[in-house]
């Protein structure tokens, strides 16, 4: 050996400071020159390849080869051939081993490794890859084989892959097909590793596509499909001891499918096979279905056609007998593709006896003969005969032209009408063929196979609808007369659903055949329509009534014209005239008003569900505003407004007016969701409309304001205000103020859904058009609610006249109830466009809800006046949107600003000397939470500090106000109706997560601080009912923390337990109580351990909550009867039975007590704990 060469005994031994790069390198070089050579290295190898002492040795020793000539192949040092082939040759005879020498067998990975890095030299050749193949089909004939690891098989497996795909060729004839597929069967014989098999699938492909025809010759056909259709279906798990790159389960089904569809040779074996393979379990008949249908896509249509009988006789049963849904959907996605393969025969197929024409017709005379048993048959038939009809146009054609007849006659012999029904339903399976026929292709075309097709149905007009016609007939002659009946026995409904299933199959079959083109004319379809409308109407089976709205739907999306002419005003025959309380009984008139919601719901649901598909015929002026989109949806809207001026017209009608208007905005809401749902569709681009300027719902808020009749007028002359002062108000109407205020609110939501609306822009905006577009000493639209004003009204002044509430009167309240609506629809950037003075606006709304100017005169303080609530909730719905979306808090000069008018009335009503009016009191108490949570909101930190010190201040107030102030803490957190995102408020998510660090401490500690005294138990309670508040809006995990977490140690959620214990016990506060006792449960959900720390105070705390018995009543109302149930149900849950053996008897005993509660929801969750208890102790249950 060469002195620049490293003790061969070094790479074995591998000591910590080896160089392996450098010592291979060394080898290399030495190589390269000459001076070393390739039977050199062999020669020094050998003690160390023959030790049997040392077998890891060995293959450390086998190691250095593929390094060795690796680094040989990178620097294009050549190899002598002969070197090559005796290294290739010793290197075989290790593999194939004769003589089972142990010493031969290490190393293998090794020895595959290196022949690898040969076989990339220029000089290997073809005979030496026929050598190795050789070699490894030897080792695989021996039983030892399969003892193999199975990375050891896997790189053999690999090898001969890498070698048949470049010598194929060469392998046919030495060492030929035949031994090759011997010796590839035989490496597969005891094969499960998933490695393996990942390696081995794809190498039956490529033999099968190199060799189709010589394995055919040479009946190796069958040898070679046996060897890969075993592992079907595909069975293998993942074993962890394997390397990461395994393939999945799903890879090797695909590699095994591949298997089996890659070439003809295989269809008979594999048809036969699957089709044997069906009578098994659920799980292997699908994998099995499945691949009989990659089968059918793949082999050629002479052997569907030779295989399609044998697959109807296996299939059939499975979609008659209908045991699994998705079995029966796999064979009928075989049948389907059974028939589409047959159709590439091409031909005139409509005179001529096609193989497809045969097939359909055979499988037609076996459905025919299984309804003479049954005609219940008739629905799975309709499915098979959907299956066969997708196929193919041809197919299509045939099913129409042999069956439809035949049902036909079949109708008329029937006298049942469940039979009927099953006819129907399987007719109506032949008519989707259609409508999916003439969807994928909708265009009208000249090809005579489409003509072909629509002339056959044509030809069945009068038969198709003759059915469906008198089975709507015999629908509506049977119950005629019978919706008048209010108590149909359920009895006879039941008997009666066969009429329900004929009804509704036919309703379903004639929206069917309105989307075929062609079928009906514009006048048919009307008529269609009607009958449709007059079975919802007639119909006492909701399912049925269901299935109407569900077909006027697809009518109304893609035919508006019917709808607007022919559904919409046969659903507004239906509605009553008017609807008069002081004529008809209270109870009449209910039930009225009751049917009325009831179909203008449904009407919704038809107009509202979706987007209009396709423009009206004639486009109109008021069409001009939106795009087509919104036909259907402004139908609905002109026909509610027409209805709604005849009612108000009538007077005395404001129930009957209420319902409509309220239908108006719902459809509104529920219209726009379905525009941002067409919106959000990849597919589909919002058309625009004619006339942007326009704005789409401008017409609807124009004519609800005309019927309110906005107008000015004078104040009265008073005290307080000047003859010459005007106000704009509502309409008077004669009917109760409830009524009145749910109108106006209606109105208020409408108005505001339109502003917010993504279609109203800067250009179409119709409050800020009328502002911009008034002269200078014009009001605002919002004070003149959009009229041009009376005679001898100052306009200019009529912007502050109208916002100054204090003094009222109720109707201007009412009208700012509107105004206050279009502010939420307003955006912040349009703030100066709403020409009003928003501070004082906000310091008005303040005085007018309070009922007392605290900066007048003493004399001119008090402001009471008569106001309906919504008049007081619109003021206070007014100042929060102006505190929160355009932060008014501290706009003004200094004191005159809305938080300094605030810290003045609530010192005032904090005043203990000459106290103002208790309701006076309460009032400021209500604006300072509103303005709270409005501030708290947008959080603005610094004023939300001081307006929470205030509150926080008055919970020490004399009752009964301190109390009051803790109940309304729960506005702070309360999700607001108006002050929100949508309506373009500053809502930041952050606030909850700030009460909860800043706030609920302070409340915490305050309540310690009255605890450790314990001389005010009042004041002590309304810190309890205060924290109550705000935790009634905080997902328990926000505050609920495991004790041992050192983080959340000093933190307040990790020290509420205590106060949630005291909570439990609180009194003559319900609601107080309710959010405490679901707060424990949830502390014994998520944190057991500590609730076990105080185990006594839990029971104590639980038990004296679930008691309602005639000897001992409880103050406690049902609701926290049940949440205590609850509670003791997650004890016995998470808490260990040795915690609750102290308090079995305790606990026995309520729950016993519990049982035989009044209230039937506590029993029902007495009876839940009790399982649960008899569960932990059986003897103590019992």
């Amino acid at each position: 050996m060469d002195d620049d060469l490293q003790d061969l005994g070094q790479w074995v031994t591998r000591p910590d400071d080896l160089d392996e790069e450098h010592f291979v390198s060394s080898y290399v070089a030495e190589l390269e020159l000459g001076s070393y050579r390739v039977v050199d290295l062999f020669r020094d190898m050998r003690p160390y390849l023959e030790n049997d002492q040392d077998l890891l040795g060995i293959a450390r020793a086998l190691s250095l080869l593929p390094r060795l000539f690796s680094g040989l192949v990178n620097r294009d040092i050549p190899l002598l051939k002969s070197d090559q082939d005796l290294v290739l040759s010793w290197l075989c005879h290790r593999i194939v081993n004769e003589s089972d020498d142990r010493t031969l067998h290490a190393g293998l990975d090794e020895v595959i490794s290196t022949i690898k890095t040969i076989s990339a030299f220029d000089s290997f050749s073809a005979e030496n890859a026929v050598e190795v193949v050789v070699a490894i089909f030897t080792l695989a004939a021996k039983m030892a084989y399969k003892d193999l690891k199975a990375a050891t098989r896997a790189n053999l497996l690999g090898l001969v892959q890498s070698l048949f795909i470049r010598y194929e060729t060469r392998f046919s004839t030495r060492p030929g097909v035949d031994r090759f597929v011997v010796g590839l069967t035989d490496m597969a014989q005891f094969e499960k590793s998933p490695k393996c098999l990942g390696i081995l699938f794809p190498l039956y492909t490529q033999v099968t596509k190199a060799w189709a025809s010589d394995l055919e010759a040479k009946n190796l056909t069958e040898k070679l499909f046996t060897s890969f259709y075993r592992f079907f279906p595909i069975d293998v798990q993942r074993n962890f001891s394997q390397e990461r790159d395994v393939p999945t389960m799903e890879e090797l089904s695909e590699a095994l499918e591949e298997c089996i569809t890659c070439h003809q040779i295989y269809a008979d074996l594999a048809l036969e096979q699957l089709l044997e393979n069906l009578d098994t379990n659920q799980t292997v008949k699908k994998k099995t279905l499945a691949m009989t249908l990659s089968c059918i896509k793949t082999y050629d249509v002479t052997i569907i056609n030779k295989w399609s009988q044998k697959i109807w006789a296996a299939l059939k049963h499975e979609v008659w007998q209908g045991e699994n849904d998705e079995v029966v959907q796999a064979s009928l996605a075989i049948l389907t593709q059974v028939c589409k393969t047959l159709s590439t025969e091409g031909g005139d197929w409509e005179h001529r006896a096609t193989s497809l024409r045969l097939y359909i017709n055979h499988i037609g005379v076996e459905c025919h003969a299984k309804t003479q048993d049954s005609m219940q048959w008739l629905i799975p038939n309709g499915r098979i005969f959907f299956a066969l009809a997708t196929s193919s146009v041809e197919a299509l054609w045939i099913i129409t032209k042999s069956s439809i007849p035949k049902m036909h006659l079949k109708w008329q012999d029937l006298a049942l009408m469940k039979e009927k029904a099953y006819l129907l339903i399987s007719l109506n399976e032949i008519l989707k063929a259609h409508v999916e026929f003439h969807t994928l292709h909708p265009t009208t075309s000249t090809d005579p196979q489409k003509k072909l097709l629509i002339s056959v149905l044509t030809e069945l007009h009068g038969s198709v609808h003759g059915m469906y016609d008198e089975a709507l007939e015999t629908g509506i002659d049977r119950w005629a007369g019978e919706k008048s009946n209010v108590d149909i026995p359920q009895i006879y409904l039941n008997t009666s659903m066969q009429e329900d299933i004929l009804v509704k199959s036919a309703v379903e079959g004639l929206a069917l055949l309105m989307d075929i083109p062609e079928f009906y004319q514009e006048s048919t379809k009307t008529a269609v329509v009607k009958s449709i409308v007059e079975v919802h109407s007639k119909t006492v089976h909701e399912e049925t009534r269901l299935q109407c709205v569900f077909v006027l739907k697809k009518i109304t999306y893609s035919n508006p014209t019917i709808f607007s002419n022919t559904i919409l005003p046969s659903f507004f025959r239906n509605l009553p005239d008017q609807i008069v309380y002081t004529q008809d009984t209270i109870e009449e008139c209910d039930k009225k008003i009751d049917t009325t919601i009831s179909t203008l719901e449904r009407l919704v649901d038809i107009t509202c569900s979706g987007v209009c598909q396709r423009e009206l015929t004639a486009v109109g002026d008021r069409e001009q505003a939106s795009s087509y989109w919104h036909r259907n949806f402004d139908a609905l809207a002109h026909k509610l407004i027409l209805k709604l001026n005849e009612v108000v017209a009538l007077g005395s009608q404001m129930e009957y007016a209420n319902a409509l208007v309220m239908t108006l905005s719902q459809s509104l809401v529920r219209f726009e969701k379905c525009l941002d749902t067409a919106r959000g569709s990849p597919a589909t681009i919002e058309p625009k409309p004619y006339d942007p300027e326009l704005g789409p719902y401008t017409y609807i808020v124009m004519a609800l304001l005309e019927i309110l009749r906005p107008e000015q007028e004078r104040h009265e002359r008073g005290p307080h205000t000047r003859e010459i002062q005007w106000f704009t108000r509502i309409r008077d109407f004669p009917t109760h103020p409830q009524n009145v205020d749910r109108f106006v609110q209606s109105v208020g939501e409408i108005t505001l859904t339109a502003l917010r609306s993504k279609l109203t822009t800067d250009e179409n905006n119709f409050l800020l058009k009328w502002n911009r577009n008034a002269v200078d000493n014009d009001s605002s639209a919002l004070s003149s609610l959009f009229t041009e004003g009376s005679p001898g009204c100052d306009m200019l002044m009529l912007d502050m006249w109208q916002a100054d509430v204090r003094r009222g009167p109720h109707e201007k309240c009412i009208a700012n109830v509107l105004a206050m609506y279009m502010i939420a629809g307003t955006r912040v950037k349009d703030r100066n466009e709403l020409r009003i003075d928003l501070r004082e606006a906000c310091i008005f709304m303040m005085k007018g809800y309070i009922g007392y100017d605290i900066e007048a005169r003493h004399d001119l303080q008090e402001t009471n006046f008569s106001r309906s609530r919504l008049a007081d909730q619109g003021m206070l719905w007014y100042f929060q949107l102006l505190l929160n979306k355009f932060g008014v808090a501290n706009d003004g000069p200094q004191l005159e600003t809305p938080f300094n008018i605030l810290e003045k009335y609530v010192e005032e009503a904090r005043r203990v000397v000459d106290p103002i009016q208790p309701e006076k009191h309460s009032r400021i108490l209500r604006i300072l939470a509103h303005f709270s949570a409005a501030i708290l909101a947008a959080f603005d930190v610094k004023t939300a500090n001081l307006c929470l010190n205030m509150m926080v201040q008055c919970l020490e107030d004399v009752p009964p106000f301190g109390l009051m102030t803790a109940r309304l803490f729960r506005i702070l957190l309360e999700p607001s109706p108006i002050i929100k995102r949508e309506n373009f408020c500053n809502v930041r998510s952050v606030v909850h997560g700030w009460v909860l660090d800043n706030l609920v401490p302070r409340l915490r500690l305050k309540w310690t601080q009255w605890t450790l005294e314990g001389n005010n138990v009042p004041f002590k309670n309304n810190y309890l009912v205060a924290i109550a508040g705000l935790l009634h809006n905080f997902d328990p995990t926000d505050y609920i923390t495991d004790y041992r977490d050192d983080h959340f140690e000093d933190r307040a959620r990790g020290a509420l337990l205590p106060l949630i214990l005291e909570g439990t016990t609180i009194i003559n506060d319900a609601p107080s109580k309710l959010v405490y006792l679901k707060a424990l449960t949830a502390y014994i959900k998520y944190d057991h351990a500590a609730v076990e720390d105080h185990m006594p105070t839990v029971i104590r705390g639980l038990t004296l909550r679930t008691r309602n018995t005639l000897d001992d009543p409880s103050e406690v109302n049902i609701q926290c009867r049940v949440a205590s149930i609850e509670a003791l149900k997650q004890l016995l849950k998470h808490v260990d039975k040795v915690r609750l053996a102290p308090f079995q008897l305790q606990v026995a005993n309520e729950i016993h007590l519990a049982r035989g509660d009044p209230a039937a929801d506590v029993r029902h969750s007495a009876v839940e704990v009790n399982t649960l208890w008899t569960m932990l102790w059986p003897a103590a249950a019992a």
